[in-house]
């Protein structure tokens, strides 16, 4: 399935990396951003440090609530290119949500 379809058959994306990963244009995270923006999926683009502060879990809830998402779509690097990525996303959901369902 390619980024395209895939990014096409799935309504909201939270993309959530860290500091330094915002990278070039070209990187899977902001393909995938980019995909989802021309598509008018609704997007947000967020660090981990930014997200895990009162005013981005701010910001992330009430972008989920404005959309109204009961699915969320998760993206950002690969943990083999960022070691350590995918357990700082997980505890940065954990914050952000608490265990929501």
């Amino acid at each position: 399935m390619s980024v395209l379809s895939f990014v096409a058959d799935n309504r909201p994306w939270l993309m959530i990396v860290p500091g330094f990963a915002l990278g070039p244009a070209d990187s899977g995270s902001m393909l995938t951003h980019n995909i989802a923006r021309r598509l008018g999926k609704p997007v947000i683009h967020m660090t981990i440090e930014r997200a895990m502060r009162p005013i981005g879990m701010s910001l992330v809830l009430s972008w989920i609530d404005c959309n109204a998402i009961r699915t969320l779509n998760v993206a950002g690097p690969r943990e083999s290119k960022e070691p350590g990525v995918q357990v700082a996303v997980r505890d940065t959901l954990v914050s952000l949500l608490g265990g929501a369902s």
